[in-house]
């Protein structure tokens, strides 16, 4: 058993195939090129790769180089049109096989290591390499190519763009030399970095290249070559059938290395570092410190102890931030989203989303869509943003924010702030002593249990002056306790829309349950003198009108619904000393 380097104590194991079972695990591997070639035609190569030969038994995969009785034609397609193009054979006299992990699993950074047995004789090259996901080239990293007529020696190279080379391509590298690479097993891997890649052979460091490292996922590839412009041909002493037998691959990486998915449904996790899901429907785990990134697909995200950055991308996707103080997004589609443990903020961005604070002090965006907040508990601030959206501030003295559209806000539990914003609002307070303001658009508050503050109109928090309610009708419900129905305050009276030959029946405040029993009162701006009251007209909500006094028809700000003993009182009436904030 070979021991991994030390340099590997903290660094976790994200990826590992140890080829159990009896089949080629399909989720890890393609048995093709990424653009569908069964060969490499720029090589010289004269194999064919084919699924048959790739056997998986006793924990290995056996990789299989056959010569051929009849030559095999080319697959019609992509190979026969390459072929064609560079005025090459279309038939081949051998068949071996190659795995690929383009578009299921890539890796930017990290320690890619594989053990395996080599295979011996002239014009055989098995590799274990990598490409980048793009499908560009190069870079392109060798991590251990093998000629099997020489088999005291393993090369590993680095290609890379150089505009000052031929072709623009240039490469670096190294062997390792001294002992027979083809009796028994052998690891070979690199450690790559932002700065530097470290080759590995037997655990043992081998050489060092820090000039152009590529900075892009990459994903792996090992296969069985025969023929080619530097193995040559076969000759007699080559004996086919023979095998490049791999016990496994694995690969790890520490924080700053970053883990690919790839067009499949993948399941990754790791316990620190980023994850970026790609296309699929992917489940995503982090246990320490790292971020996860679900990119396309319905997917779900789960974050770890620490402060986690967790993005669902497209799709419909479930983010769990667990312990930390993360940052959930949910990208666009109709996403779950759940902070748990830890002062989080949650962003539910398109789509119609459900933002679930859970514990600690929450902050919850809604972003566009008609979505659910529910801050959980802790002290929480809920924003609705665009959209019809609810808004359940759940435990804890929560402000809650409606926005745009026409939404619905229940304080919940507890010493609550609540602003419907623009649209036509529903607000309840419930338990505790909570401040509803209605906004802008026809609004109905209710205060419930407690002692709350009930503003239809909206106020400007930042030039701490209100928006008088011109052209809005405001349904105010104070509940049980002892509730202040605010129709004005120290810079103006609310709902006068300054028109003094109107009666101003299209903006007022309706005070369904004024009690004074309760120790229910009405805020006015000014003075008691500045006000009249009298008995609604019939096509009004029948009670008590409050009429701001003008030169000419006296505007109507407010009806206290259902009351017939009311009069400018202190017993019922205050006057505002301060702006309603």
């Amino acid at each position: 058993m070979v021991n991994h380097p030390s340099i590997l104590t903290n660094w976790d194991l994200v990826f590992e195939d140890n080829f159990d079972g009896s089949e080629l695990n399909q989720d890890n591997w393609n048995t093709t090129y990424y653009y569908g070639s069964r060969t490499n035609t720029f090589n010289d190569e004269a194999q064919y790769y084919v699924d048959e030969a790739l056997t998986v038994a006793n924990g290995t995969l056996s990789i299989s180089a056959n010569k051929l009785d009849q030559p095999l034609e080319a697959f019609e397609g992509v190979d026969q049109y390459l072929l064609a193009q560079q005025g090459k054979d279309l038939f081949f006299d051998y068949t071996s096989g190659m795995i690929s992990g383009h578009d299921k699993i890539a890796f930017t950074y990290g320690y890619m290591e594989i053990k395996a047995s080599l295979p011996v004789g002239q014009g055989l090259w098995p590799a274990f390499w990598m490409l980048p996901s793009t499908g560009e080239w190069p870079p392109e990293i060798d991590i251990m190519e093998f000629l099997g007529h020489q088999t005291d020696t393993v090369y590993g190279t680095l290609h890379y763009q150089d505009p000052d080379a031929p072709n623009g391509n240039a490469m670096e590298g190294n062997s390792v030399s001294g002992i027979d690479f083809s009796e028994g097993e052998h690891t070979f891997a690199v450690k790559w970095t932002p700065e530097r890649i470290t080759w590995f052979v037997d655990g043992q460091k081998a050489f060092t290249i820090t000039g152009n490292i590529p900075q892009q996922a990459m994903y792996l590839l090992a296969n069985l070559a025969v023929c080619g412009s530097w193995p040559g041909d076969p000759d007699h002493t080559t004996l086919f059938p023979s095998s490049y037998d791999i016990d496994y691959i694995r690969v790890y990486q520490n924080k700053r290395g970053i883990l690919h998915g790839g067009l499949g449904d993948d399941t990754l996790s790791r316990t620190r570092g980023d994850i970026y899901g790609g296309a699929g429907d992917d489940v995503l785990s982090l246990s320490k410190i790292g971020n996860l990134y679900g990119e396309d697909g319905n997917d779900i995200l789960n974050g770890g102890e620490r402060k986690n950055i967790l993005d669902g991308g497209t799709g419909d996707d479930q983010l769990f931030g667990y312990k930390g103080h993360d940052e959930l997004d949910g990208g666009t589609g109709n996403d779950h989203l759940d902070g748990g443990w830890g002062h989080d903020q949650l962003n539910g961005e398109d789509g119609e989303d459900y933002l679930f604070g859970d514990r600690g002090r929450d902050i919850l965006n809604g972003g566009a869509g008609d979505d659910e907040l529910d801050g959980g508990l802790g002290q929480d601030h809920l924003n609705g943003e665009d959209g019809e959206d609810y808004l359940f501030g759940d435990r804890g003295r929560d402000i809650l924010n409606g926005g745009a559209g026409d939404d619905e806000l229940d304080g919940g539990l507890g010493q609550d702030h609540l602003d419907g914003g623009a649209g036509s609002d529903l607000l309840e307070g419930n338990f505790g002593h909570d401040y509803l303001q209605g906004g802008l658009g026809n609004d109905q508050l209710f205060g419930d249990k407690g002692r709350d503050s009930l503003i239809g109109v909206d106020i400007n928090a930042s030039t701490r002056t209100a928006l008088v309610g011109i052209n809005e009708i405001d349904i105010l419900t104070g509940g049980e306790g002892a509730d202040i129905f605010y129709l004005g305050d120290t810079t103006s009276a609310f709902y006068d829309d300054g028109d003094n030959l109107s009666l101003g029946e299209y903006d007022y405040a309706l005070i369904s349950d004024f009690n004074y029993k309760q120790n229910d009162l009405i805020q006015l701006h000014g003075s008691l003198d500045d006000y009249l009251l009298e008995a609604t007209a019939e096509d009004l909500e029948q009670g008590i009108g409050i009429y701001l006094k003008t030169a000419r028809q006296n505007e109507l700000i407010g009806i206290v619904e259902n009351v017939t003993d009311l009069s400018l009182s202190n017993q019922f009436f205050k006057i505002a000393d301060s702006v309603a904030v």
